[in-house]
């Protein structure tokens, strides 16, 4: 059983895993590696966000093309190495839990 505390994960996961315990619901508390995993993607989603809209103004601002392959290039390097960290941190903390 989880502790109270933990109960209200679920709803940061938006996730109905309730249990039926006669005519209400027990909500059931996710694993640490679940929300720890959760939250990470959320990071990596926006920033990958972030950083589109910053070569979009850039592109549409400077219209270099030089410049432009520049940042779509650094961009594409940012983003794997994000990637690369997220993966690593995800299995990481599934080893560890």
């Amino acid at each position: 059983m989880c502790p109270l505390s933990t109960n209200n994960v679920y709803l940061i996961l938006g996730e109905d895993k309730g249990v039926e315990e006669g005519n209400y619901k027990r909500p059931h508390c996710a694993c640490a590696k679940d929300v720890v995993v959760v939250v990470v993607v959320v990071i990596e989603v926006r920033s990958l966000i972030i950083i589109v809209i910053v070569v979009v103004v850039i592109v549409v601002t400077v219209e270099v093309v030089v410049v432009a392959t520049v940042v779509v290039v650094v961009v594409v390097v940012v983003v794997v190495v994000v990637v690369v960290v997220t993966v690593m941190a995800a299995v990481t903390v599934m080893a560890i839990v």
